[in-house]
Protein backbone atom coordinates (compact mmCIF):
# COMPACT_ATOMS: atom_id res chain seq x y z
CA UNK A 1 0.00 0.00 0.00
CA UNK A 2 3.21 2.45 0.49
CA UNK A 3 4.61 1.69 -2.03
CA UNK A 4 1.46 2.53 -4.14
CA UNK A 5 0.35 5.70 -2.43
CA UNK A 6 4.37 6.71 -3.55
CA UNK A 7 3.69 5.68 -7.11
CA UNK A 8 -0.32 7.68 -7.82
CA UNK A 9 1.27 11.21 -7.74
CA UNK A 10 0.31 14.31 -10.03
CA UNK A 11 3.21 13.65 -12.11
CA UNK A 12 1.84 9.63 -13.27
CA UNK A 13 -1.60 10.91 -12.47
CA UNK A 14 -2.23 13.89 -15.46
CA UNK A 15 -0.05 12.33 -18.36
CA UNK A 16 -2.68 8.83 -17.67
CA UNK A 17 -5.53 11.24 -18.23
CA UNK A 18 -4.56 13.14 -21.10
CA UNK A 19 -3.52 9.45 -22.92
CA UNK A 20 -7.23 8.24 -22.07
CA UNK A 21 -9.03 11.25 -22.92
CA UNK A 22 -7.10 11.68 -26.03
CA UNK A 23 -8.28 7.74 -26.76
CA UNK A 24 -11.86 8.60 -26.32
CA UNK A 25 -11.33 11.80 -28.55
CA UNK A 26 -9.62 9.28 -31.20
CA UNK A 27 -12.76 7.33 -31.31
CA UNK A 28 -15.18 9.92 -31.93
CA UNK A 29 -13.08 11.33 -34.15
CA UNK A 30 -13.24 8.12 -36.23
CA UNK A 31 -16.69 7.80 -36.13
CA UNK A 32 -17.10 11.29 -37.83
CA UNK A 33 -14.18 11.67 -39.80
CA UNK A 34 -16.94 10.30 -43.04
CA UNK A 35 -18.93 12.75 -42.24
CA UNK A 36 -16.73 16.13 -41.72
CA UNK A 37 -13.12 15.26 -43.15
CA UNK A 38 -11.98 18.60 -43.72
CA UNK A 39 -13.28 19.72 -39.73
CA UNK A 40 -11.73 16.49 -38.53
CA UNK A 41 -8.35 17.36 -40.28
CA UNK A 42 -7.84 20.29 -38.40
CA UNK A 43 -8.76 19.10 -35.02
CA UNK A 44 -6.11 16.04 -34.93
CA UNK A 45 -3.40 18.67 -36.55
CA UNK A 46 -4.05 20.98 -33.58
CA UNK A 47 -3.99 18.15 -30.90
CA UNK A 48 -0.88 16.70 -32.32
CA UNK A 49 0.70 19.83 -32.25
CA UNK A 50 -0.52 20.63 -28.58
CA UNK A 51 0.74 17.45 -27.87
CA UNK A 52 4.48 18.12 -29.15
CA UNK A 53 4.44 21.56 -27.42
CA UNK A 54 3.37 20.58 -24.12
CA UNK A 55 6.20 17.60 -24.35
CA UNK A 56 8.86 20.45 -25.00
CA UNK A 57 7.30 22.22 -22.25
CA UNK A 58 7.14 19.87 -19.29
CA UNK A 59 10.22 20.09 -17.35
CA UNK A 60 12.29 16.65 -17.09
CA UNK A 61 12.60 15.24 -13.41
CA UNK A 62 15.22 13.64 -11.80
CA UNK A 63 14.95 11.14 -9.00
CA UNK A 64 17.33 10.97 -6.39
CA UNK A 65 17.83 9.55 -3.02
CA UNK A 66 18.93 11.86 -0.38
CA UNK A 67 20.70 10.60 2.72
CA UNK A 68 18.92 12.15 6.00
CA UNK A 69 21.15 12.84 9.05
CA UNK A 70 21.93 9.36 11.46
CA UNK A 71 20.45 8.77 14.58
CA UNK A 72 22.99 7.88 17.13
CA UNK A 73 21.60 5.51 20.06
CA UNK A 74 23.75 6.41 22.66
CA UNK A 75 21.82 5.53 25.59
CA UNK A 76 19.73 2.64 26.44
CA UNK A 77 16.93 4.35 26.96
CA UNK A 78 16.07 5.20 23.45
CA UNK A 79 16.49 2.00 22.53
CA UNK A 80 12.67 1.68 22.71
CA UNK A 81 11.51 4.63 20.88
CA UNK A 82 13.81 3.30 17.78
CA UNK A 83 13.32 -0.59 18.16
CA UNK A 84 11.14 -2.19 14.95
CA UNK A 85 9.17 -4.99 14.64
CA UNK A 86 11.55 -6.91 12.14
CA UNK A 87 15.19 -7.02 11.59
CA UNK A 88 17.13 -7.91 9.01
CA UNK A 89 20.42 -9.38 9.69
CA UNK A 90 23.90 -10.86 8.77
CA UNK A 91 25.96 -13.89 10.44
CA UNK A 92 29.51 -13.31 10.30
CA UNK A 93 32.06 -16.20 10.34
CA UNK A 94 32.64 -16.57 14.19
CA UNK A 95 36.04 -15.09 14.82
CA UNK A 96 37.30 -16.00 18.36
CA UNK A 97 39.13 -13.00 20.64
CA UNK A 98 42.44 -12.93 20.57
CA UNK A 99 42.99 -14.49 23.99
CA UNK A 100 41.24 -17.65 22.75
CA UNK A 101 43.47 -17.62 19.73
CA UNK A 102 46.73 -17.07 21.88
CA UNK A 103 46.33 -20.83 23.63
CA UNK A 104 48.46 -23.80 22.52
CA UNK A 105 46.76 -25.48 19.40
CA UNK A 106 46.06 -28.71 21.17
CA UNK A 107 43.94 -26.99 23.59
CA UNK A 108 41.98 -24.48 21.22
CA UNK A 109 38.42 -25.41 20.76
CA UNK A 110 37.28 -26.49 17.34
CA UNK A 111 34.11 -23.95 16.94
CA UNK A 112 32.36 -25.62 14.07
CA UNK A 113 31.97 -28.88 15.92
CA UNK A 114 31.08 -27.31 19.19
CA UNK A 115 28.13 -25.16 16.71
CA UNK A 116 27.20 -28.19 15.72
CA UNK A 117 26.98 -29.47 19.22
CA UNK A 118 24.82 -26.61 20.30
CA UNK A 119 27.73 -25.69 23.27
CA UNK A 120 27.44 -21.99 23.11
CA UNK A 121 29.13 -22.11 26.86
CA UNK A 122 32.49 -22.37 24.54
CA UNK A 123 31.91 -19.22 22.83
CA UNK A 124 33.10 -16.19 23.81
CA UNK A 125 29.76 -14.37 21.94
CA UNK A 126 30.23 -11.05 23.27
CA UNK A 127 33.87 -10.60 23.48
CA UNK A 128 34.04 -11.74 19.79
CA UNK A 129 33.02 -10.38 16.46
CA UNK A 130 29.21 -11.33 16.92
CA UNK A 131 29.32 -8.60 19.65
CA UNK A 132 28.09 -5.93 16.75
CA UNK A 133 24.91 -8.23 15.87
CA UNK A 134 24.15 -9.08 19.49
CA UNK A 135 24.07 -5.61 20.25
CA UNK A 136 21.81 -4.66 17.19
CA UNK A 137 19.53 -7.43 17.96
CA UNK A 138 18.69 -6.65 21.56
CA UNK A 139 18.29 -3.03 20.50
CA UNK A 140 14.63 -3.99 19.28
CA UNK A 141 14.02 -6.13 22.03
CA UNK A 142 10.84 -4.14 22.95
CA UNK A 143 9.30 -4.62 19.56
CA UNK A 144 10.86 -7.32 17.59
CA UNK A 145 8.73 -9.86 16.15
CA UNK A 146 10.54 -11.56 13.50
CA UNK A 147 14.61 -11.71 12.74
CA UNK A 148 15.68 -12.90 9.58
CA UNK A 149 19.51 -13.87 9.63
CA UNK A 150 21.39 -14.09 6.53
CA UNK A 151 24.43 -16.58 6.46
CA UNK A 152 27.13 -17.68 4.22
CA UNK A 153 27.56 -21.25 2.68
CA UNK A 154 30.35 -23.25 2.03
CA UNK A 155 33.08 -24.54 3.95
CA UNK A 156 33.96 -21.81 6.01
CA UNK A 157 30.34 -20.07 6.26
CA UNK A 158 28.70 -18.99 8.64
CA UNK A 159 25.53 -20.67 8.29
CA UNK A 160 27.15 -23.62 10.99
CA UNK A 161 26.46 -20.89 13.68
CA UNK A 162 23.41 -19.58 13.36
CA UNK A 163 21.68 -22.13 15.51
CA UNK A 164 24.33 -21.50 18.53
CA UNK A 165 23.53 -17.72 17.79
CA UNK A 166 19.82 -18.01 18.23
CA UNK A 167 19.86 -20.42 21.08
CA UNK A 168 22.70 -18.03 22.66
CA UNK A 169 19.84 -15.02 22.17
CA UNK A 170 17.09 -17.16 23.93
CA UNK A 171 18.71 -18.92 26.53
CA UNK A 172 20.39 -15.36 27.74
CA UNK A 173 16.69 -13.32 27.14
CA UNK A 174 18.64 -10.66 24.55
CA UNK A 175 15.14 -11.31 22.62
CA UNK A 176 11.45 -12.98 24.06
CA UNK A 177 10.09 -16.29 23.26
CA UNK A 178 8.08 -15.48 20.75
CA UNK A 179 10.29 -14.03 18.54
CA UNK A 180 11.04 -15.74 15.22
CA UNK A 181 13.91 -16.45 13.51
CA UNK A 182 14.54 -17.07 10.05
CA UNK A 183 17.30 -18.98 8.26
CA UNK A 184 18.30 -21.82 6.91
CA UNK A 185 19.40 -22.57 2.87
CA UNK A 186 16.56 -20.57 1.73
CA UNK A 187 18.68 -16.92 3.15
CA UNK A 188 21.74 -18.33 2.58
CA UNK A 189 24.66 -16.66 0.26
CA UNK A 190 27.28 -19.11 -1.33
CA UNK A 191 30.16 -16.98 -2.29
CA UNK A 192 31.93 -19.09 -4.82
CA UNK A 193 32.46 -16.68 -7.87
CA UNK A 194 32.80 -12.42 -7.12
CA UNK A 195 31.32 -9.73 -5.61
CA UNK A 196 28.93 -8.85 -8.84
CA UNK A 197 27.35 -11.89 -8.17
CA UNK A 198 26.85 -11.44 -4.49
CA UNK A 199 25.79 -8.02 -4.60
CA UNK A 200 22.90 -9.04 -7.17
CA UNK A 201 22.07 -12.23 -4.75
CA UNK A 202 21.97 -10.26 -2.13
CA UNK A 203 19.99 -7.29 -3.37
CA UNK A 204 17.61 -9.87 -4.51
CA UNK A 205 16.98 -11.78 -1.21
CA UNK A 206 16.77 -8.33 0.63
CA UNK A 207 14.04 -7.84 -1.46
CA UNK A 208 12.33 -10.97 -0.86
CA UNK A 209 12.69 -10.70 2.64
CA UNK A 210 10.81 -7.79 2.45
CA UNK A 211 7.91 -9.04 0.67
CA UNK A 212 7.71 -12.10 3.04
CA UNK A 213 7.50 -9.50 6.04
CA UNK A 214 4.12 -8.11 3.90
CA UNK A 215 2.83 -11.48 4.18
CA UNK A 216 3.16 -11.44 7.96
CA UNK A 217 2.20 -8.37 8.28
CA UNK A 218 4.87 -5.93 8.28
CA UNK A 219 5.12 -2.50 6.42
CA UNK A 220 8.23 -1.89 4.99
CA UNK A 221 9.04 0.84 7.60
CA UNK A 222 8.51 -2.09 10.11
CA UNK A 223 11.48 -3.77 9.19
CA UNK A 224 14.99 -2.24 9.43
CA UNK A 225 18.24 -4.11 7.64
CA UNK A 226 21.37 -4.13 9.53
CA UNK A 227 24.71 -3.82 7.17
CA UNK A 228 27.13 -3.95 10.05
CA UNK A 229 28.72 -7.72 9.49
CA UNK A 230 29.60 -10.06 6.14
CA UNK A 231 32.12 -10.01 3.92
CA UNK A 232 31.75 -6.44 2.19
CA UNK A 233 29.77 -7.55 -0.55
CA UNK A 234 26.67 -8.52 1.43
CA UNK A 235 26.19 -4.95 3.34
CA UNK A 236 26.45 -3.48 -0.26
CA UNK A 237 24.10 -5.22 -1.49
CA UNK A 238 21.69 -4.66 1.27
CA UNK A 239 21.89 -1.02 0.72
CA UNK A 240 21.31 -0.86 -2.82
CA UNK A 241 18.05 -2.55 -1.88
CA UNK A 242 17.37 0.06 0.84
CA UNK A 243 17.30 2.96 -1.15
CA UNK A 244 13.75 3.94 -0.29
CA UNK A 245 11.81 6.45 1.77
CA UNK A 246 10.50 3.27 3.50
CA UNK A 247 13.82 0.81 4.22
CA UNK A 248 15.80 2.22 6.60
CA UNK A 249 19.50 0.77 7.60
CA UNK A 250 21.67 0.12 10.65
CA UNK A 251 25.45 0.11 11.36
CA UNK A 252 26.94 -0.74 14.61
CA UNK A 253 29.39 2.10 14.52
CA UNK A 254 32.52 2.76 16.56
CA UNK A 255 33.62 4.89 19.51
CA UNK A 256 36.59 6.57 18.87
CA UNK A 257 39.37 8.61 20.89
CA UNK A 258 42.53 9.98 20.07
CA UNK A 259 41.79 8.05 16.37
CA UNK A 260 41.24 4.69 18.16
CA UNK A 261 38.65 2.43 18.56
CA UNK A 262 37.00 2.40 21.64
CA UNK A 263 33.74 1.20 24.14
CA UNK A 264 30.86 -0.54 23.18
CA UNK A 265 29.13 -0.80 19.32
CA UNK A 266 27.21 2.43 18.76
CA UNK A 267 23.69 1.93 17.49
CA UNK A 268 22.74 4.30 14.19
CA UNK A 269 20.33 4.53 11.72
CA UNK A 270 20.08 6.13 8.30
CA UNK A 271 17.28 6.91 6.42
CA UNK A 272 16.60 7.65 3.43
CA UNK A 273 14.58 10.35 1.70
CA UNK A 274 13.47 10.25 -2.40
CA UNK A 275 12.96 13.62 -4.58
CA UNK A 276 12.38 15.14 -7.73
CA UNK A 277 14.41 17.57 -9.53
CA UNK A 278 13.99 19.40 -12.40
CA UNK A 279 16.80 18.94 -14.95
CA UNK A 280 17.79 22.81 -16.23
Amino acid sequence: MERFRRFITVDRLVPGLVGTLFGILLNVISSMITDHPTIILILVSAVAVGGIVMYFLTPVKRITTVLGSPVALRSSAEYPRYARKGLIAVIPRYIPPAAQKAVPEQERVDYRRAAADGKWELFEMEGSNFAPIIKSIAVHKSKLKHCWLISTGGRDGSTAYVEILVRYLRENKIVDEAVQFHYGTEFQILINKDDTEVVEKTHRMVDDIFGQAAKLGLTENDVITDITSGPRAIPLGMTLACLDDARDLEHMGTHYKEGLATGEPLPMIFHFAVKQNEVK
